[in-house]
């Protein structure tokens, strides 16, 4: 019986990495052996209360990891794997650059605004520390002391007029 119990800490781990180490635990303690039948993925997102993809994803990676095996229609099982008997490496002692080495999740640090030097690659979320507010202030303010009132109204959204007249001198004679 696989028991998933999850951290529902936005700080700590994916759900998905918590899914996939506590199974992969199991795997290599003996709770799980080797054939067992994994829940179907459905059935174990409903139960823990969260998407059914994200148990897929874990259910994946434990297959490309080879801790598991995927057949169409016969579901998710524990793959037959040799036991280990040496400890997992050491981090720390890969020959990683320090900057390179992966720290535990107690060890990270949050990467703050006034921390100038990094540059951050989350996704949808501009860095704005490195923008010339100063400059683009001016430039805007120049700009909508000279421009037109309709530069603050909205544009057609058939096109721009004078395209739409060349486009049509361009196709209307060849009718």
């Amino acid at each position: 019986m696989l028991h998933v119990q999850l951290d529902r800490d936005p700080a700590h781990h994916p759900y998905y990495l918590q899914i996939l180490e506590q199974i992969r635990s199991s795997i290599l303690t003996g709770e799980l052996t080797a054939g067992s039948q994994l829940p179907p993925s459905r059935q174990l997102a409903i139960e823990l209360g969260i998407a059914r993809r994200t148990v897929t994803i874990a259910y994946e990676e434990l297959c490309a990891q080879g801790y598991c095996l995927s057949r169409v229609g016969r579901g998710t099982i524990v793959a037959s794997i040799a036991q280990i008997d040496t400890p997992p490496a050491d981090r720390s002692q890969t020959g990683l650059p320090q900057w390179l080495t992966f720290a535990p999740p107690e060890d990270r640090t949050t990467v703050t605004a006034n921390q100038k030097s990094l540059i951050r690659f989350t996704p949808s979320f501009a860095q704005t520390e490195r923008l010339p507010f100063k400059a683009m202030q001016q430039a805007f303010q120049s700009v909508m002391q000279t421009a037109p009132i309709r530069f603050l109204e909205y544009e057609r959204n058939n096109g721009h007029p004078t395209l739409l007249a060349a486009i049509c001198q361009h196709v209307l004679p060849d009718r």
